[in-house]
């Protein structure tokens, strides 16, 4: 597969499309680290702290108590699902190939010098062997709206399984 036909949703991956970079530039992933990092061992301390409190309840539970609760529930799933999206991202990134897909559809629109650009794709699951459409959203402002690629364009997919993909 190569670059000279191939369009890219986001442009930083070019090198580890054309196989010059070991992995896909995701700067969301350190987004994600970093605040996982920040957050879990803290959470992990307030969950004794909040234990301990429920253990030692006799009789009327304190209303403070119940919202601190929720809140560190709360918090403790949204960490959760963040893990989860990062385990997912990272799995794809270490242990996804590379897989050719085209573009079936192309919409544009222009806020100020930036272009919201929405592709809809398609690929053939190298593992299912059935045909897998989805659509993918990015901001760009090199774009606009004389220089879109064309419905047939080829793209490139990088593939884990059937649920875990995106698009170059």
């Amino acid at each position: 597969m190569t670059m000279s036909n191939t369009f890219l949703m986001y442009p930083l991956n070019q090198a580890f499309v054309n196989r010059t970079q070991s992995r896909a530039d995701d700067p969301a992933m350190s987004v994600v680290l970093v605040i996982l990092l920040i957050f879990t061992l803290p959470m992990v301390g307030l969950n004794g702290v909040m234990l301990v409190a429920w253990a030692g309840q006799s009789g009327a539970i304190h209303p403070g108590l119940i919202v601190v609760t929720l809140v560190t529930v709360g918090v403790d799933a949204v960490l959760l699902a963040a893990g989860w999206w990062y385990r997912r991202r990272w799995q794809l990134a270490k242990q996804g190939q590379l897989i050719p897909g085209k573009i079936t559809q192309v919409q544009a629109e222009q806020r100020g010098r930036y272009t919201i650009l929405t592709v809809h794709y398609q690929f053939t699951s190298p593992k299912s062997y059935t045909t897998i459409e989805d659509v993918a959203a990015t901001i760009r402002d090199d774009i606009k709206a004389d220089t879109l690629p064309h419905i047939g364009t080829p793209i490139t997919i990088l593939y884990l399984n059937d649920k875990n993909y995106r698009v170059m």
